[in-house]
C-alpha cells in the first residue's frame, strides 16, 4: 500500500502474493504495462516501465496527458525484496 501525505509518500511493505508474470510468490507492486501486479526480478525487466508505473504510484496521477509535478527514478534495486 502506498500513501501520499501532502508531499510525504509512504510505502509499506505488501504482503506476499503470485506474481501476474512469472506465478512466484513475492511482494508485488502494479508495474506492469497494464498495471499487473508484479514482482521486483519482473519489474526489472522493463525499467522504464517501472519507473513510469512508479512515478504514477508516487505522484497520484496516471498518463493523461498531466505532467508530473516531480520525476522519481529507481536508483537503488536492492530496497524492494529480494
Amino acid at each position: 500500500m502506498t500513501k501520499r501525505i501532502d508531499k510525504l509518500v509512504v510505502i509499506y511493505r505488501e504482503e506476499d502474493s503470485i506474481c501476474e508474470f512469472c506465478g512466484k510468490k513475492a511482494e508485488l507492486r502494479p508495474y506492469g504495462q497494464n498495471r499487473e501486479r508484479i514482482c521486483f526480478r519482473c519489474a526489472m525487466e522493463d525499467e522504464k516501465m517501472t519507473e513510469k508505473r512508479f512515478n504514477e504510484v508516487l505522484t497520484g496521477r496516471v498518463e493523461s496527458g498531466l505532467r508530473p509535478q516531480a520525476h522519481f527514478t529507481i536508483k537503488d534495486r536492492n530496497h524492494w525484496g529480494k
